[in-house]
């Protein structure tokens, strides 16, 4: 529904172009972006994008609903923000119509088609930069040094690669048998430029 729909596409098409590259065709008909969020995996998609847009998730459970940032939700390796009884209700992105660009680039793992690296970036109308990434972290996580080094500035190359360079900056990376820490944090920086590259224009 996200992929397809008309709606999303208009106001809002980042969320369809990162839902076109989760997983496959069965993987997309039978995910949802809660349970995407909701399942906190390192190397989901949609958890990256919502924290770049700045997203809210809505819970319920036996004391009622809650809303929270996605920064507050997302706390570690497969561990949301939730209570034991509580369930994801909604996904809010707000202030659509401030947001300038916006974008996701993934390095994909060929068999899984999970990230080795996917990075998320939004531009907002007042020239404001959000980054995250996922895949090479043990969780989404906004890239506070490349928004502060490429917010409010032109998007030129020489800004670009300035920034992207600050990709790794206070950023724990993880390694594996499909990628190792070095790798991924030289993909990320590669991946960072391409992002912002790519809400330049």
């Amino acid at each position: 529904q996200i992929l397809e729909s008309d709606l999303i596409k208009q106001r809002l098409p980042v969320l369809s172009e990162a839902a076109d590259v989760v997983g496959d065709v069965q993987v997309r008909n039978m995910g949802t972006i809660g349970g995407a969020c909701a399942h906190c995996d390192p190397a989901s998609d949609f958890p990256a994008v919502v924290l770049a847009l700045d997203g809210q998730i809505k819970a319920l459970g036996s004391n009622g609903e809650r809303t929270q940032n996605a920064a507050e939700f997302f706390v570690d390796m497969f561990t949301p923000n939730l209570e034991p009884d509580e369930v994801v209700t909604e996904v809010r992105i707000p202030n659509v119509g401030d947001i300038a660009g916006a974008t996701y680039q993934k390095f994909a793992h060929p068999a899984s088609g999970y990230a080795i690296v996917g990075i998320a970036a939004v531009r907002t109308s007042g020239g404001d930069v959000r980054v995250a990434v996922t895949g090479s972290v043990p969780i989404a996580a906004r890239l506070s040094a490349v928004e502060a080094e490429s917010s409010g500035k032109d998007l030129t190359e020489d800004n670009i690669d300035a920034a992207a360079e600050k990709a790794t900056e206070g950023v724990d990376f993880v390694g594996d048998l499909h990628a190792s820490e070095e790798y991924r944090a030289h993909l990320t920086k590669v991946y960072t430029a391409r992002a912002l590259r790519a809400i330049a224009g």
